[in-house]
């Protein structure tokens, strides 16, 4: 798992050697010491009204903003990381997933060459 703090917000890339786990942790590129904790859960018990179905996010210290957080927790449901890890999305040539948060913006990339579709000639 990879993370970088963009101005469109959070973006986490991930990669097929990781669809089976159900935590995943990693250092925000370019941030020495803030950490993403992404947790896959089979339901999301908290969630924030802009957030997306099956999504919450939380940045300690509390009432901190995403930037100057230092760790930030992510909670997708099962369902929501099977659809980011088995639906192939044409324009990110991948698996996708994007939700506003009270922070700012959190979008998902997933790769596995075998969710390409194969072409035909």
């Amino acid at each position: 798992m990879m993370a970088v703090i963009l101005p469109t917000g959070l973006k986490i890339s991930l990669q097929k050697e990781e669809k089976s786990k159900e935590k995943l942790e990693c250092i925000v590129s370019g941030f020495n010491n803030m950490k993403v904790f992404l947790n896959i859960v089979d339901k999301i018990e908290k969630q924030d009204s802009w957030e997306e179905k099956g999504f919450h996010i939380e940045c300690l210290p509390l009432g901190m903003e995403l930037r100057r957080s230092s760790e930030i927790y992510i909670y997708l449901s099962k369902e929501r990381w099977n659809d980011l890890t088995t639906k192939y999305d044409p324009e990110s040539l991948g698996g996708y997933f994007e939700s506003r948060s009270k922070y700012d913006r959190c979008s998902f990339h997933y790769w596995d060459e075998k969710m390409i579709p194969k072409r035909e000639f």
